[in-house]
Order: C-alpha cells, then structure tokens, then sequence
C-alpha cells in the first residue's frame, strides 16, 4: 500500500471512530442507525485489502476495541482478524508505555527498566549499563523529534546494552513510524466536551502560522466558540511576545461538528501556536485543556467544565500526560491520578517549562521569558545545575545549585518581577543583580497625546477598572467626562480623560507609565474587537535592545546555504563527570559530503555508541587529513577551566576555545571561507579566540548545527574519541566509570580517593560539577 493510501485511509478511519465515539456516549436508540452505519464503515476499512494488518496507532486500536465491546463483527468470518487486532492493542499499549517513560525527565532509570520486562529478557545487569552509560538522560535533553529520540533510544538498548527484542523489534520499529507519520510542528491534542452528550473527546487541533495581518482563519468550520478560543489564544501570545503580531493564524480540528464546548480549546491553541512558530513538535501522549483569559493585566490559563469526562478521553486516545488548569485541582477525580500523569497549571510559561527536556531558551520577550532565559543560560554557561521549575503563586521557582553549596532558589514571576534581590554571597548577588537589570526600562520617557474612541459601555467600565488597580495619584470630577484620572511615577505624569462621547485621551509624558496604560486599553479593545488587532509597538517607541531570547522561527530556521568548502565543529564530554571533553572538526567538500550521507551520518545523539564507534572509523578512512580531534584530559581541562574562572570567563570560553583550536588546526592546510557549529554561546566568543587565518572565516553558529553533515560528522569523531579515553581510563583506574554526572559517579569517584588519594580525582574527573562537593561530603 502506497504511503499517502495509508494516510488517507487512516484519517478516514479515525473520523469515523469518533464518530462512532459521540454516538456511544450518547446512548440514544434513535442513533442506532447512525451507529451501525459508522460500525460498516469501520469494518469496511479495516478488513478490506486486510488493512487492520498495517495498524500500529494506539489511539485507533484502543478506540476499535471500545467498539467491538458494544458491536463485535463476526467471529466465523473474522475471527482470526479481530485475535490479531486485539494482541496488536496489547503490544503497542507496552511498547508506548515504555516509550513515553523514555521520553519524561523525571523518570528514573530503574522505572524504565521495569518496564522494559514487558517487551524483552532484563537482567540484573541491566539496568547498571543503563546507568552506566547515562544515554536516556542525553536522548530525552537533546533538539530532536521525538519519533528521532525514540529512534536512538531502540537503537542505545540494542547496541549498547546488549537487549534482544526478537520479533517484537519490528512491532517497536512500526510504532516508532506511526509516530513519526503524525510528527508535525503546530498538532496539538486537544481535550473538548460534546454539549449533545456531556462526554469527553480527543480532537487533534492543527495550526499553522504565516505572515500577514494578524488574521485568524478556520480550515474546517467549527462554533464561535472556537474561534473566541483561538482569539484569546492568539491575543495572549502576542502580549506574551511568543507570536508576531503579523502572524496568520490558521486553524484546523479534525471535526465539523458545533457541538463542542469550545472554551476549554484556549490552551491547547496557545501550545499549537507556540510549536508552530518553534518548528516544534508535541509527543503523541500528551493531551491538553483549559481556558485561557484575562485576569488583571496577565493572561491566565482558568477552569474548564468537564474535566473527568476529558480524562476519560485522554486514556480512550492513548495519553499518559494532561496538561490541566490549576483551578481544577480538587475536580479531578482520584482515580485518574494513577493512570495519567496530570500536570496542573496557571500559565503558559508553566506550561512551557514543563514541557522543555532540555536548557534550550524559551521562545518569546516578556519580562518573565527574558529571565528565565538568561537564568538558565548563566546556570549553564557556569556549570551550574539548574533544577526542574516548580509552580510557586504567579511564578515559577528555581533552583540554582553551583559545584559547592549552598544552593540559591530564585522566583521569577508572571509579572516578571523576581525574588530575592539580595544575598550576602558574591556569586548569587551578581546573579541577581544581572535579573535585575532586566528590569531597567527600554521605554524612553516621551510626550504622549493619544486618543482612543471607547462606545461600548461595558468597555469602557472594564477599562476603568483596570485602570483603578493602577492607582491614579489623583481623581477629579470634571464636566463631560466618565472619570478623569492622574498617574505619576517619578518623572512620569500621565493624565486620562473619558469622555462622555467616546474619547479616552492621554496626554503628558512617559515611559513604563505609559505602556501599562496602553497595556490595559488596548488588551482589553483587541478582546472585545479581535478584527481591530491593535499593538503596542504603534504607541510607544523603545530604545534599541540586543535580545537574546530567541524569536519566532529561529528553533525551525531552514538550514543556511553554506558554501563548500566548510569546516564543521562540535564537542563531547562537557556534560560528564568523568573524562575528557573533546572538540572535533572536520573539513568537507561536495564529494565527501555525498561519502557521508551515503554512510548514514547523524548527530552521534541519535546513534547509539557501538554505532558510533563504527562510523568514526569510516569517517577518518574516508577524510583523511582533512579532520582534528582536540582533546583536554581532566587535568587540563580542570586547569583551564580553573584559569578561565579567575579572569572572570565561564564555561563556553573554555568550549570556545577549543573550536577555535580545532578551526585554526584544519585551516593550515585546509583553505575555506566557512564554518558551522552547534550554538551554545554568543558566536563572538569564538570568533575572539580565533588566530589571524580565522578571523577572516565567517562563521555560522546556530541551533540544531547537527543538521549539517560536516557537524554531525564532527560529533560522531568527538564522541567517539571521549567514549575511547572512557574506556582506557575504566581499565587504568580497573573501575567501570559512568558516563553523565548523575548520583552513578559517587560510588566509583569515592573508589578512586579510596585508591590514590583526593587529588587523584583532578586526572579523571571535571571537577567544577556540583557531584565533586557530594562525592566529597559522602567520604567524610
């Protein structure tokens, strides 16, 4: 069967099944008919050309046998097809399951190894190799797919850890297809109530962002109620900075029926447009609900009806993981909490947060994003580990946690304020004051004379009572007027007039002042008339800013047409406790760029390390003399790194440093006018440690630099040097070391000290991470 019969096919059956869905929950004989017709569809696909055999998507198969419970087709004729139907269900429900505790950070090695048992023969020695080689942890942080990191994580078990999965092998490949067939950025699964039926569904909502006016447009008709979702939706990124205000918004569900409660669509719609303008893709088991609104001057994620119905939906569908509003905690009913994991939320950075496997920044430009951004890149470029965020009151707290304690918890609220702003250490205090200098306005005093005209009577008081929260320095009775008030803020002296005709004017001079006015009246017009699309940046002017929060499209940017030749780098080890980091760089041409490919070349994250170990050597075959491996052994590293810190440098100095040597290494006597590497810091910081021939290179740092064959092939050779040096210092110190920083390091670090003393540890350890003071501590 061709691919796009397949799809086709698929998509009609789907349809039918929640069609199918509706009519059970509504239980009514008057649908029988109706219900009989969906079940002869159903048939009619699934066992014509014996299409249930190409059947691996959860979500069908579980809502097939929710069908055949009520109407089951014949065991003479179809006996044979429906025992095949239903083990399929059960293996591909045990191969997701272990699939989606691959992919949370939370779960811990011995829970996917657990889980493991379902699928193959585990043994003791197991889940120790998995602990071993710390991949699961370096496959759930890395850029990729999921159906890509699901790719790597088969290929990990297989190769590195030695699990034979037999003939069920082919069951997790097909599922691994059926994810990636539905992998595409913007799909997101949204949770809805039937109002005919008050039962819960699953509908896949499509969105897709291009540049225009700022429209909405609906592909497949639904309520207004939808669309006042997706408007509220919409309105809320763009506040939020997480969308252009230039941004079309289409947007498609998988049904064409009104009769679904629309509201609780709001966060699911937000998600969509965020992962569209991310060229980001949502995994399959994650679904989403709630409304999303304005309160005070934030948009927050509020209550929805109907959540226990929903939930029922989610596990109909195959989810493991819900994303709810906070405000229906205590709706949830208790059961569901050992079936799905339900995460409860106020806010879409919330939301955000908890979705990010990895350090990668937030896309958008609120004050909160900003900070949280710049929080993690600080962490990140000293060595610190930063915890997973926890929900705190309108924020989300932090835990920031350097190589020795103390550990410094910081809040960054959805105001975008934070918490503290003094701490009697040095080192935190210049952290805080570099949040805080976050908060210094952008927003140049300036004359202000602007009028507005407010008609409508309930604008007009709701604008009022924003404007009340502000507290006016001063409120005066005058002829012809609503209310007049005046605000002041040092400098700042702002008058507001409503008019009795309709006019809202504003006239004085400021900054700040005069952004949360106009925050308030014009959020609060865009909501009543979305068609208006009215933006702050045409009232105020804002001082020049260099950002480095990154903006739409640039996680999802094409890939750049770099000429040929270039030079690709990327680094190994700066992640793990043990070992050296190694940076590698390799110069390609057009026809060693076809040798690559035809080798299969990937970012050696998505192979696993006996693969990996295979294709460096076909690399270093077939590019002989045109690539360099710099390596700096713990003792050196821990050196620089040590000298780098007392000039006031950081981390990605260090690494910095290290793609410059590799660059200036190739070009002595392989010429070319580019290169590329992965990002992990501000692109002039290799650029400064380039010597005279490299300075006149240009060079092209940029998220996902694996995409280009010269730099995933530059990470197969680094990480296969760094997995060598492992294994040569394992056999010296006649200890298996463990790859990654995790708690697996303790116990062999405290052999080594037992062994040959504490300074032993510089020679085989990094020891800026925090795990040095544990390993420390557990000695004493």
């Amino acid at each position: 069967m061709e691919e796009n019969d397949f799809i086709s096919l698929l998509t009609k059956l789907k349809k039918v099944l929640r069609e199918a869905s509706l009519l059970l929950s509504l239980q009514r004989d008057e649908k029988r008919a109706e219900l009989d017709e969906c079940f002869n569809n159903v048939c009619h696909i699934l066992f014509a050309n014996d299409y249930y055999q190409n059947l691996w998507d959860e979500s069908v198969l579980l809502q097939l046998d929710r069908l055949f419970q009520f109407k089951r087709p014949s065991e003479k004729v179809y006996g044979q097809h429906l025992k095949v139907i239903a083990g399929r269900t059960m293996i591909v429900k045990q191969i997701n399951d272990l699939f989606f505790l691959a992919l949370i950070n939370e779960i811990t090695p011995e829970e996917v190894c657990d889980k493991l048992t379902s699928l193959a023969n585990v043994g003791e020695a197991t889940l120790s190799k998995i602990k071993a080689f710390d991949r699961i942890r370096e496959i759930r942080s890395s850029k990729y797919s999921v159906s890509e990191k699901l790719d790597a994580f088969v290929e990990h078990l297989k190769n590195d850890i030695g699990i034979n999965f037999g003939e069920k092998e082919r069951d997790i490949r097909q599922v691994i297809a059926s994810i990636k067939v539905q992998e595409t950025p913007g799909r997101i699964n949204a949770l809805l109530i039937s109002t005919a039926s008050n039962a819960g569904m699953l509908i896949p909502l499509s969105i897709q962002l291009r540049d225009g006016s700022g429209g909405i447009h609906c592909l497949v008709c639904g309520s207004m109620e939808f669309k006042s979702a997706i408007d509220r939706a919409r309105l809320a990124m763009v506040t939020n900075n997480y969308l252009r205000k230039t941004d079309d918004v289409t947007y498609s569900l998988d049904v064409t029926e009104a009769e679904y409660s629309g509201n609780s669509l709001g966060l699911a719609a937000a998600i969509g447009m965020y992962t569209a303008a991310a060229g980001q893709a949502i995994d399959p088991y994650t679904a989403f609900t709630g409304n999303i609104n304005l309160e005070g001057s934030q948009y927050k994620i509020i209550s929805v009806k109907g959540i226990n119905a929903k939930l029922d939906a989610a596990l109909l569908f195959g989810c493991r993981r819900v994303f709810v509003p906070k405000e229906n905690t205590l709706d949830v009913d208790e059961k569901f909490n050992t079936k799905l994991k339900i995460i409860h939320v106020s806010d879409i950075v919330d939301v955000l947060l908890k979705l990010q496997a990895s350090l990668e920044p937030i896309i958008g430009d609120s004050r909160q994003v900003k900070k949280i951004n710049f929080l993690k890149g600080y962490c990140q470029d000293r060595g610190w580990d930063l915890g997973s965020p926890e929900s705190v009151q309108d924020g989300s707290l932090f835990t920031a946690s350097p190589p020795h304690p103390p550990e410094l918890k910081v809040t960054i609220f959805a105001s975008g304020a934070h918490s503290p702003k003094t701490h009697p250490i040095a080192e935190f205090q210049e952290l805080l004051n570099k949040l805080g200098d976050l908060d210094k306005s952008t927003i140049p005093i300036q004359k202000v004379e602007q009028t507005f005209l407010i008609k409508d009577t309930e604008l007009k008081h709701r604008i009022r009572e924003k404007l009340d929260g502000l507290k006016p320095a001063e409120i005066r009775k005058e002829q012809y007027c609503d209310y007049s008030y005046r605000f002041e803020n040092g400098k700042e002296k702002i008058a507001v007039k409503q008019y009795t005709n309709g006019k809202l004017h504003l006239q004085g001079v400021g900054g700040e002042l005069y952004k949360n006015i106009l925050d308030i009246v014009i959020t609060l017009y865009n909501l009543k008339y979305p068609n208006a699309q009215l933006s702050l940046d045409d009232y105020i002017r804002h001082e020049a800013e260099e950002s480095s929060t990154l903006k739409r499209g640039s996680l999802g940017a094409p890939q750049a047409n770099i000429p040929f030749p270039h030079i690709g780098t990327d680094e190994s080890g700066k992640g793990d406790y043990f070992g050296p980091m190694v940076i590698a760089g390799i110069w390609v041409d057009e026809p060693i760029k076809a040798k690559l490919e035809a080798m299969g070349i990937k970012d050696s994250k998505l192979l696993s390390d006996n693969r990996c170990r295979e294709l460096a050597a076909k690399i270093r075959a077939t590019c002989n003399g045109k690539f360099v491996e710099v390596e700096l052994q713990p003792e050196k590293y821990n050196e620089l790194y040590d000298q780098f810190k007392k000039e006031g440098k950081n981390l990605n100095h260090l690494l910095a440093w290290g793609h410059a040597r590799a660059i200036e290494s190739l070009l002595e006597k392989n010429p070319c006018t580019h290169a590329v590497a992965d990002q992990f810091g501000d692109e002039k910081l290799i650029i400064s440690k380039l010597m005279e021939k490299g300075k006149r290179l240009e060079l092209i740092q940029t998220p996902k630099g694996e995409r280009y064959i010269a730099v995933a092939a530059a990470s197969v050779l680094a990480r296969d040097r760094f997995l060598t040096r492992m294994d040569k210092l394992s056999q010296e110190y006649t200890i298996a070391l463990p790859k990654g920083a995790s708690e697996a390091v303790i116990q062999p670090a405290r052999q080594i000290i037992d062994k040959k003393g504490s300074a032993e540890l510089k020679k085989v350890a990094k020891l800026h991470h925090k795990t040095t003071e544990r390993i420390i501590e557990k000695g004493r």
